[in-house]
């Protein structure tokens, strides 16, 4: 009985993944025929053939231009990016895409065997090197249905931009839309798990009653203003930081990601802890738009304020969670805003993690309540971490909800209230946490060679009594993880 000849491709930054139904004697040319013939054909072309499940062809079409690059029009080129590698994707191995690959053949009793070729698209040292013109333009044009529904919603009367006040109009009504959508984590430990989402992909998780941190915020927002023509650049926030941007720094830091010692750059990296868009409208004024949320005051106002006045510019007060601190925004060479919207989506290590842990974001930021977890190996480990959090809560005035047997009346109140107010978001964090433990429980393995279970359990805390106080606590910062 003839094998099938099946392409398992799966990109290393980003998890993405597809498998392609390859004909014998597709399988016997060179690797790089093979990617030339298949991996630029329109995915429906592929589905229609029977090559490709309809479920993935929204997936290999958002590979293609991880894979090739894009002209100015968003047209594939005909050779993968300059320093791409392919490897075997389980042995790591690197293969020559000008000789034919080896398959692995899978034996089944019940049907045909299948010869199976694991290959992995390694982009290390690709670095930088998109079109963010023409990545834009292809995802727009490809995902214009979703980024209609979502301006229907913006903007129910459509969109006639026929001078700068249509245009402000127009660019406040979706980045407010944008801004109403959860700030959250939740998302990315239930399929299709993304570690961080691209501008489209935001926009599909929007409209399902999802949302984003704010790198993906604006790049959701980029993506729709770029595909109607309106010119913005990258805005780098953070708070206490009146002073200059740090710009040499910070290049290195993007240059140097796999090498650079971060101990001590702290200092630096606060001056992007936060992103934002500046604006300039078709009359030449420029306008600073914030749609990010997350307790984050929304923002569409003259930049010049924020962004021109020195020492004296214009700090927004924000208080995510229970301290406020002064946030400044500072405008940023195009080439470091880009590469580092690029940076996150491709090439931090662990940025789904990172998010809820180490940037403090939790599963959760909204206006009453911040949904936090608390991974834990160990009974013992379990009772250091709730108490970390019940120490936390009395310090800033929060309340504090928690699940199981040692839960006080009180923290079970919280957490039921929560779940009431927000049945959405509540269903939606807890549906995360066994994506979350079989996530952390990798993350382990590979960074300390332990492999052994966690748990997660939610940690809710409800800001009204603070809000209702009007003040702040300590500026202390909570324990979201316990260490193994």
């Amino acid at each position: 009985m003839e094998p099938l000849f099946v392409l398992d491709l799966r990109d290393r930054s980003t998890g993405k993944r597809v498998a392609l139904r390859l004909t014998r004697a597709e399988a016997l040319l060179p690797l790089g025929e093979v990617v030339r013939r298949l991996l630029r054909a329109m995915p429906e072309r592929l589905v229609a053939q029977g090559r490709l499940a309809p479920t993935q062809a929204d997936t290999l079409f958002r590979l293609q231009d991880l894979i090739f690059p894009v002209n100015d029009r968003g047209a594939l080129a005909r050779r993968p990016y300059r320093g791409l590698v392919w490897r075997h994707g389980r042995d790591g191995f690197t293969l020559n895409p000008a000789y034919p690959a080896r398959f692995e053949r899978v034996r089944r009793a019940d049907g045909p065997d299948v010869l199976v070729l694991p290959l992995e698209a390694d982009r290390h040292d690709v670095r930088y090197e998109r079109n963010w013109r023409g990545f834009h333009a292809r995802r727009f044009a490809r995902f214009r249905p979703t980024i209609d529904r979502l301006l229907a919603e913006a903007v129910p009367g459509g969109v006639a931009l026929d001078g700068a006040v249509a245009e402000r109009r127009f660019l406040e009504a979706v980045a407010r839309r944008i801004w109403r959508a959860d700030f959250e984590n939740y998302s990315r430990f239930f399929p299709p798990a993304i570690p961080l989402k691209t501008g489209d992909e935001t926009v599909e998780h929007i409209v399902q009653g999802r949302g984003g941190v704010c790198t993906e915020k604006v790049l959701a927002l980029k993506l729709i203003t770029d595909g109607f023509g309106l010119e913005s650049r990258v805005v780098f926030a953070g708070p206490r930081t009146r002073e200059p941007l740090p710009v040499a720094q910070l290049r290195r830091m993007l240059d140097e990601l796999g090498e650079y010692d971060f101990t001590y750059a702290r200092r630096y990296m606060r001056y992007w802890d936060h992103v934002a868009l500046e604006y300039r409208l078709s009359d030449g004024s420029a306008w600073l738009v914030d749609p990010s949320n997350g307790n984050i005051p929304f923002l569409c106002a003259p930049a010049g304020p924020y962004l021109d006045a020195g020492g004296a510019r214009r700090a927004v007060p924000v208080c995510m969670l229970a301290v406020t601190e002064p946030v400044c925004y500072h405008r940023a060479p195009e080439r470091l805003g880009l590469d580092f919207l690029f940076a996150w989506e491709t090439w931090i290590a662990d940025v789904d993690l990172l998010q809820v842990f180490d940037n403090e974001l939790g599963l959760l930021v909204g206006p009453e309540f911040y949904v936090a977890v608390a991974m834990w190996g160990s009974a013992t480990k379990r009772a250091v971490a709730r108490e970390r959090w019940r120490a936390y809560a009395r310090a800033h005035g929060l309340a504090l909800g928690l699940e199981g047997e040692d839960a006080t009346p009180t923290e079970a109140t919280v957490l039921a209230e929560f779940a009431a107010r927000c049945p959405l978001q509540a269903a939606a964090c807890r549906a995360a946490l066994p994506g979350l433990e079989r996530r952390y429980r990798a993350h382990v393995l590979a960074r300390s060679g332990v492999d052994k279970s966690f748990c997660a359990d939610l940690v809710v805390l409800d800001r009204r009594p603070l809000l209702a106080s009007g003040g702040t606590g300590p500026p202390a910062r909570p324990a979201t993880t316990v260490r193994v």
